[in-house]
């Protein structure tokens, strides 16, 4: 992945380059912005992947993070969204069941796991 920057009176230009990679299924890949410079991508895997662009550092959100654990082990990620108003990441299984994770930063950007409450 490439972060350009735009300068006002020049050409875009490449920042950063980043390499990051995913186990899962490639194909079926969703990348969602989930505050600013925080990437979250799921691949049918139980866990969700978040890329702090800035800072160079990632983590997971995952099914084993939340109380339903033992009674969702088996299944993957099929869809995430973001609402920035309230700084929720809501995540979908193959199943139909939905978890939510709240940034408890507020609007500042989540650096780990442990930013995100279960609600």
């Amino acid at each position: 992945m490439v972060q350009f920057k735009a300068i006002f009176d020049k050409n875009i230009v490449p920042d950063r380059k980043v390499k990051f990679s995913i186990s899962g299924n490639p194909d079926n890949l969703i990348s969602i912005w989930a505050g600013k410079g925080l990437l979250a991508t799921i691949a049918e895997e139980n866990i969700i992947r978040l890329w702090n662009l800035k800072y160079d550092e990632n983590y997971n959100l995952g099914i084993s993070n939340t109380i339903l654990e033992d009674r969702i082990i088996n299944e993957v990620f099929t869809n995430i969204s973001f609402n920035h108003n309230n700084q929720t990441l809501c995540a979908v299984t193959n199943s139909g069941k939905i978890i939510f994770f709240r940034n408890k930063l507020g609007n500042l950007v989540p650096k780990s796991e442990n930013h995100w409450d279960i609600i």
